[in-house]
C-alpha cells in the first residue's frame, strides 16, 4: 500500500519491545504502514515506499514473517492496512489466530473500521468471530458521559464500526454472518441498530428490519424482536427526523398505530424548535403515506385526542411569545391524522371540546389579550372538522349538542358561527370536495397527485395546513 503522497520526510516510530531494551530491533508498522527495525529516525521517500520494501528497508515478505517475534502485531497491522497477501500468509503460513486481541482491539474489527472489505471477507471466511467487540478503554472515556463504568462494559463490534464509518458493503456481509443487532440484553441504546438509524444507512437498516421481522422478541413469547422495539426505533427517527427510516419502517407495523404511538409522534413534532420549520409535517406526513392500508383506523382515536388536547392547553399557557402562532401549527397536526383518517363522529368527544376551548380562552379573558384571536382559532377548529365531513351539522341532534356546551354559551361569537353554519352547511365546491374525498379509495397524496389537478384545485383538495 502506498504512503501518502507527499514531498515531506517520513518519520517511522520506534518499536517500544522487551526485546529492543535488550539490544534486539524488530520491525514495527508504522502509521503510514510502514516497518521501522531500528531505533534511529529513518528517513525514506513517499513517493516510492511500499508497504513490502518498508519491511526491515527492503527486506520482503517472507524475511518479515520468519523474523518478526511479534506475529500478532504484524497480523494486526496487516488487516489495518489492507495488506490482504500479508495477511493470508499469517493465517495460512504462521497459523495465526484470527480472534486473538492485540492492544484492546480484534483484526475483524479494526479491519471494518477502515473498510478493507477483502481482508474482511477473508477473516470471515476464515473464522472471524463477528460477536467479538473492542475492549473499552475506560481511561480514554471518562469524560464522556454516555460511556462509564456503570452503563457500558465494552466497545464497539465489528458491525458498529462499519454502520458509523459508511461502509455498508461490509455491514451487510456482517448481519449477513449473524452479527448482532442489539446490544447485551437486547439493549437499543448505541446498538448497531440505532447507529443505522442515526446515520441513516439505509441499505442496512433495510436488512436490520427484515431480519427483525423474522426475529422472536427478547423474553417475550408474543412478538416479533421488531416490534418489540417499535417504540425505541420510533423515537430515534423522530430524534433524527429521519424520513427515509420512517418510510422502511412503518409498512412493517402499521398495525401498531394506536394512540400511544402516534401520540409519540405528536409529542416529539410539537417541541418548538420542530414545530416552526416544515420538517415536523413532513415526518408526519412520512408516517401516514407509509400506511399500506387506504385510509388510518384507529379504534383509540378518542385516547389520542384526549392527550393531545391536553398537551395543547398546557404548552399554550406556558408560551408567552406567538403563541396563538404556535397553536395553529400545533393544531394542524392533529388535522393532518384527520385528513388521512376514516369519517370521525365528533360528537362522541365534544366533552373534551369543551373543556379545552374553555381552558385556552380563560387564559386570555383575565388579560383582555387575544380573546378576539382564540375567537377565531375556534372557528377555524370547528371549520376544519366540518370541512373533513367529521362534524355534521345538518343532523338536529348535533348542533343542538353543540349549543348546549358551556364554551359556546359563554363565547357569543362562536354560538353566531355555529348557528349559521347549522342554516348554510356547505357551498357548492365543499359539497365537491367532500364527494371526492368519500369517492377515493384512498385520501393519500400520492392518489391525489393521479388526477392531475392544478395547483390551486389540489391545494383545496388536499387541504394543505
Amino acid at each position: 500500500m502506498a504512503t501518502n503522497n507527499t514531498g515531506t520526510e517520513v518519520r517511522l516510530r520506534e518499536k517500544k519491545t522487551t526485546s529492543r531494551q535488550n539490544g534486539n530491533h524488530q520491525p514495527s508498522i508504522n502509521e503510514n504502514g510502514l516497518l521501522d527495525s531500528s531505533g534511529s529516525t529513518v528517513t525514506t521517500n513517499p513517493r516510492s515506499s511500499t508497504f513490502e520494501a518498508a519491511f526491515f528497508f527492503g527486506l520482503n515478505i517472507d524475511e518479515a514473517l520468519s523474523s518478526s517475534e511479534n506475529l500478532l502485531e504484524l497480523f494486526y497491522n496487516a488487516c489495518k492496512y489492507n495488506h490482504l497477501e500479508l495477511v493470508k500468509r499469517c493465517v495460512e503460513e504462521k497459523k495465526v489466530n484470527i480472534n486473538e486481541p492485540y492492544n484492546n482491539d480484534y483484526p475483524l474489527c479494526i479491519a471494518s473500521h477502515k473498510g478493507h472489505i477483502e481482508v474482511v471477507r477473508y477473516l470471515l471466511a476464515h473464522g472471524a468471530n463477528v460477536h467479538l467487540k473492542r475492549e473499552l478503554n475506560l481511561l480514554a472515556t471518562r469524560g464522556n458521559h454516555r460511556l462509564s463504568r456503570a452503563n457500558l462494559t465494552y466497545g464497539d463490534s465489528a458491525l458498529s464500526l462499519a454502520i458509523k464509518y459508511g461502509f455498508e458493503d461490509i455491514a451487510i456481509d456482517l448481519i449477513e454472518r449473524g452479527s448482532e443487532i442489539l446490544n447485551e440484553n437486547a439493549e437499543f441504546e448505541k446498538s448497531p441498530l440505532q447507529d443505522a438509524i442515526r446515520l441513516n444507512r439505509i441499505q442496512v437498516l433495510n436488512l436490520l428490519i427484515s431480519k427483525m421481522v423474522k426475529m422472536k422478541a427478547w423474553q417475550t413469547a408474543d412478538d416479533n424482536l421488531l416490534l418489540q422495539k417499535k417504540g425505541d426505533i420510533l423515537r430515534q427517527c423522530l430524534i433524527n427526523d429521519q424520513i427515509d427510516a420512517l418510510k422502511i419502517f412503518v409498512p412493517h407495523v402499521w398495525r401498531e398505530l394506536n394512540s400511544d404511538f402516534m401520540f409519540m409522534v405528536l409529542n416529539n413534532l410539537m417541541l418548538k424548535n420542530k414545530i416552526q420549520s416544515d420538517k415536523a409535517f413532513d415526518v408526519l406526513e412520512t408516517i401516514l403515506e407509509a400506511i399500506p392500508t387506504s385510509r388510518l383506523k384507529m379504534y383509540d382515536i378518542g385516547d389520542l385526542l384526549r392527550r393531545f388536547l391536553h398537551i395543547l392547553q398546557a404548552q399554550f399557557v406556558t408560551i408567552n411569545d406567538d403563541r396563538i402562532q404556535i397553536l395553529y401549527l400545533r393544531t394542524a397536526l392533529l388535522f393532518s391524522i384527520l385528513k388521512y383518517h376514516e369519517t370521525i363522529d365528533f360528537t362522541e368527544y365534544l366533552e373534551l371540546l369543551d373543556a379545552y376551548f374553555r381552558a385556552i380562552y380563560n387564559s386570555v379573558e383575565s388579560t383582555g389579550e387575544g380573546v378576539n384571536q382564540i375567537y377565531e382559532y375556534i372557528v377555524r377548529f370547528y371549520e376544519n372538522l366540518i370541512l373533513m365531513g367529521h362534524l355534521v351539522l345538518t343532523r338536529n341532534s348535533v348542533i343542538l349538542k353543540l349549543l348546549e356546551c358551556e364554551h359556546v354559551q359563554r363565547m357569543q361569537p362562536i354560538d353566531m358561527y355555529l348557528s349559521w353554519r347549522a342554516r348554510n352547511p356547505f357551498l357548492l365546491k365543499e359539497k365537491c370536495r367532500l364527494m371526492v374525498k368519500n369517492s377515493l379509495t384512498s385520501y393519500k397524496r400520492s392518489t391525489i397527485d393521479k388526477l392531475k389537478l392544478d395547483e390551486d384545485t389540489f391545494s383545496y383538495l388536499f387541504y394543505l395546513r
